[in-house]
């Protein structure tokens, strides 16, 4: 609960990030109990949404359809207007950190993604350690 915390603190206040979903496998997530972290069944809405991505493993930027936008975002008085779409780990998907920007420029797709690479992976590192 505590590195999810200070994600998500970090990432709003060092990076000016106006939504964060940080989601992780259930097969890979037995707690249902941690603030700002959300299990993502395999077969359900979220998983089938994001097929692509947890399929690839490519990190997506740029606009985010509002489908999409408010399966993740419930609660969002207004969805984001782009977004960076990054799967946590490049050899086994843990989950998916979706990053969200009021902002319709932020997040591009064709903007660089070695910071959102190097991101995942040390997100990757640390639900790893506390994980299992």
């Amino acid at each position: 609960a505590g590195m999810v915390d200070s994600l998500r603190r970090m990432l709003r206040e060092e990076f000016a990030i106006d939504a964060i979903f940080l989601g992780v496998l259930a097969s890979k997530l037995r707690r249902t109990d941690i603030d700002g972290l959300t299990r993502i069944d395999a077969k359900g809405s979220v998983a089938r949404a994001f097929d692509n991505s947890f399929r690839t493993r490519l990190i997506e930027t740029g606009p985010l359809d509002a489908e999409r936008a408010r399966l993740i975002f419930p609660r969002a008085a207004s969805l984001p207007a782009s977004a960076a779409v990054v799967p946590i780990d490049k050899r086994e998907t843990l989950g998916l950190l979706v990053l969200g920007a009021d902002d319709a420029e932020r997040f591009q797709a064709d903007q660089g993604k070695l910071f959102l690479e190097m991101l995942a992976e040390l997100l990757a590192s640390s639900l790893r350690a506390r994980l299992g």
